[in-house]
């Protein structure tokens, strides 16, 4: 029998499937996108590969390929233990929802593009961090950004035009400015207003650590995700941005 090369990653644990008694089905996100690993004896005592039961902990693990799509992870250790940060209610619900949204729009064995998994692990090693409003609000602009959508947030989509702007669309492809707003007669959007276009323009802006630390006036964060959650979920028909109620009720 040829002895298999065993391979190392990191990944975000999303989801775990038991399979039979003491064995179970790990979905993983890693850089190379939503990927399965076989879990043999997880559920006994001496297992170690406890860290993988964990939904949201960040793992680093060593696997065996075989000729399914389904590998072997035979040891795994984490970056960060979810189960040992002091967690409160707010910080389970952020992983189920991130994991949740992570799970219906990534096709499984599909790599992520360049910085996106380190992104998104960014996001899972921070849960806990105090402005959790501004980590829901870079999670959703980035998860659009990451999905091909890039709007316009120096100039009016329409015109092109610097100056002026009052409002944001997503169908229009971002700003507005005034002159255009007023010709808009084919669909009715709210004028906005100067504290909502500069969390626009942070939310959508290349993404740096310290950016959950700014000070972003709480309403207009408030009402930027709920803007983002309802295109994405109008555009990927997906249920879980319904919950995005029940998170700001809990961070506000």
């Amino acid at each position: 029998m040829i002895n298999k090369e065993l391979l190392s990653k990191e990944g975000i644990v999303l989801e775990i499937t038991k399979y039979s008694e003491y064995s179970a089905i790990c979905t993983i996100l890693t850089s190379d996108g939503i990927e399965k690993y076989y879990l043999y004896n997880v559920y006994k005592l001496k297992s170690n590969l406890k860290a993988c039961l964990i939904i949201g902990n960040v793992i680093s693990f060593e696997y065996i390929t075989n000729n399914s799509n389904i590998h072997n992870l035979k040891s795994a250790t984490s970056i960060v233990d979810s189960i040992s940060i002091n967690l409160d209610y707010i910080d389970y619900l952020l992983i189920s929802f991130f994991s949740g949204v992570l799970l219906s729009m990534k096709v499984e064995n599909d790599p992520l593009i360049s910085n996106e998994y380190q992104f998104y692990q960014y996001i899972f090693l921070n849960i806990n961090c105090k402005n959790k409003l501004n980590l829901v609000l870079f999670f959703l602009s980035n998860l659009i950004t990451f999905s091909g959508f890039k709007p316009h947030i120096e100039n009016c989509a329409i015109c092109n035009k610097n100056t002026d702007i009052v409002s944001f669309d997503f169908e229009k492809g971002g700003f507005i400015c005034l002159k255009c707003y007023k010709e808009m007669i084919d669909k009715p959007i709210i004028q906005l207003s100067k504290n909502d276009l500069y969390t626009i323009k942070i939310a959508f802006s290349p993404f740096y650590e310290n950016d959950l630390n700014r000070d972003i006036p709480k309403d207009s964060v408030v009402k930027i995700i709920k803007m983002e959650c309802e295109f994405l979920k109008n555009t990927f028909s997906i249920k879980k941005f319904n919950q995005i109620n029940e998170i700001i009720d809990e961070c506000v």
